[in-house]
């Protein structure tokens, strides 16, 4: 699809670490001028007494969530619109604006959870690598999930600017179904430009790229895990660092409820230390970001429409390739409701670091398709499909500015006793 000239950035090289299921408010709600439930903290009904007090946000002290909150596409749905009310699409095709009311309800309703637990969100001493980053950094403040549903369908969006069609379940590259193997990515576009990349992920399996054939036949170690993330601490410290690198953590290592979210935090600070402390620091974005918001309130409702800043056109979010999630195209693997992707998931946190972003917020709209749109914007290598080609850049965040690697702090580690 589209290409454009390749950008005179002084970036050379884009690092994306994806984190697990984590919604913007439960992690930067309660960050200083960055978060908004300080001074708008949200409510919803108890589902044990509708009549009676809201459970409100609250700043917790836990370091994760037991049970873990459902986030599969129904489950999704219902905390969207509401446990009673989660097939609303008109006959017209636009969904109404969801009221973000069903979080309670579901996580007591399907797990018989706690939901003032639900409402809490982690304050800024948490997590010190993440907090620490967004305040020096710019933390986008709508950025959106491409599915609003779990982890499989969102990890193939970054990389694909489509899930094939598919809003099901599956972490492991191996449950994926087939029918996405052949789906263009941003790794074909890549290899068509010249351009090198790379895959690190910590679990043989937990990488659901790996489904790709184009992943499957690389033959750069793209399907050899990366324990501790040796691998790419080694390419960086001897200057073999690709174009573009794509990072998972474990599980346990990646925020997932419900392990300990420090670990995660350490696991940030270990990635973005090691690319300060290198020659790659005044040459490379730092992309922390969420597959998924993890079943978390967010109070933001997902966008149906949003505007490019380049062009200043208003973009209408549409089903990147024509494919539907529905029973007919993936069988027993279905679970309703059916979804036709004209809409974004839920907000997650994300923060752009380089050498030249400055401390701040972009209020910009991106979803996960803004990855491939910022590999065209850098490198002109092209989009893949409607969603890429119109996603705003995260270019936009490179400025002329360069901030040093000796004018910058080093991030913190969390000393964690186990249990």
């Amino acid at each position: 699809m589209a290409q454009r000239a390749a950008s005179t950035s002084p970036i050379e090289n884009v690092v994306v670490l994806m984190m697990e299921n984590h919604s913007f408010d439960h992690m930067f709600g309660y960050l200083p001028n960055i978060g908004t439930l300080i001074d708008n903290p949200q409510s919803l009904p108890n589902p044990a007494d509708p009549t009676g007090p809201e459970i409100g946000t609250w700043e917790w002290s836990a370091y994760d969530i037991s049970p873990c909150p459902n986030h599969d596409h129904a489950s999704t749905m219902k905390q969207l619109y509401g446990v009673n009310d989660v097939n609303q699409q008109p006959s017209n095709g636009n969904w109404p604006v969801p009221p973000m009311n069903g979080f309670l309800d579901e996580y007591v309703q399907d797990l018989n959870g706690d939901p003032t637990q639900l409402m809490g969100c982690f304050s800024p001493s948490q997590l010190p690598a993440l907090s620490m980053l967004a305040t020096t950094y710019t933390v986008c403040t709508n950025w959106f999930c491409s599915v609003p549903g779990p982890t499989g369908p969102n990890r193939i969006f970054v990389n694909c600017a489509s899930s094939g069609g598919y809003a099901g379940p599956a972490y492991q590259y191996t449950d994926m179904p087939s029918q996405l193997a052949t789906l263009p990515s941003v790794f074909d576009l890549l290899n068509n430009a010249s351009l090198t990349w790379q895959i690190y992920h910590e679990d043989p399996e937990f990488f659901p790229e790996g489904v790709l054939n184009t992943v499957q036949n690389a033959g750069n170690n793209a399907m050899q895990d990366d324990p501790c993330f040796s691998r790419f601490q080694n390419d960086v410290n001897g200057g073999t660092l690709p174009n573009y690198s794509f990072l998972t953590p474990t599980l346990p290592n990646s925020q997932h409820d419900s392990w300990d979210a420090r670990v995660g935090d350490n696991i940030i600070s270990l990635i973005y230390n090691t690319l300060l402390n290198s020659s790659y620091w005044e040459k490379t974005l730092l992309v922390i970001t969420y597959d998924e918001h993890g079943g978390h309130f967010d109070h933001v409702p997902p966008p149906q429409q949003y505007t490019n800043v380049k062009s200043a056109q208003t973009v209408t979010v549409e089903n990147p390739d024509g494919k539907l999630w529905n029973s007919a195209t993936f069988g027993s693997d279905f679970a309703a409701p059916e979804f036709d992707f004209t809409f974004l998931g839920l907000r997650v946190p994300a923060v752009v670091i380089s050498a030249y972003t400055p401390a701040g917020i972009d209020e910009t709209v991106y979803e996960h398709a803004s990855i491939s749109a910022t590999l065209n914007d850098l490198f002109g290598c092209g989009t893949l499909t409607r969603r890429d080609a119109v996603a705003n850049s995260l270019l936009r965040n490179v400025t002329s500015t360069k901030r040093t690697a000796a004018e910058l702090p080093r991030a913190l580690r969390s000393s964690i006793t186990k249990k």
